[in-house]
């Protein structure tokens, strides 16, 4: 099986798990995967953007990387490692139907929808100055 994962900018891409797993098959049909996609062996874990940007935690995930294991590469006659697909991450967390339905919409996507959500809401809370006390004790 082909792990879809969601991933941002910056030196640490990922956090947990995969968004799903599923067979090249779906990934193809449903995300769009091409053999050109391809990015890194596994043996490298992808990195995007500037390592040390400091936006790369507050803009949450940017990219969607299929990782392609040797059993399922050869298979199909792809080579194992890294692909980065040409969809956004809200596209690959839509619910399509089919294989990718189950796997997608269950715990690991939760899990990495309030992952996105909380690390929004620390971006924008950390923009804002804390309130005035008007004086008061």
């Amino acid at each position: 099986m082909a792990k879809v994962w969601l991933a941002r900018d910056g030196k640490d891409p990922t956090r947990g798990g995969p968004l799903a797993e599923v067979t090249l098959p779906t990934c193809e049909a449903k995300l769009g995967l091409r053999r050109s996609d391809f990015f890194s062996g596994l043996t490298q874990t992808p990195r995007f953007g500037d390592p040390e940007a400091p936006s790369s935690m507050v803009f949450g995930y940017r990219h969607v990387v299929v990782e392609l294991g040797e059993p399922e590469a050869a298979g199909h006659g792809w080579r194992p490692g890294f692909y980065h697909v040409p969809c956004s991450p809200e596209e690959a967390c839509i619910p399509i139907g089919g294989e990718l339905l189950p796997s997608l919409w269950g715990g690991a996507l939760w899990t990495r929808a309030r992952e996105w959500v909380s690390s929004l809401r620390a971006g924008i809370l950390a923009s804002r100055s804390p309130p005035s006390m008007g004086g008061h004790a």
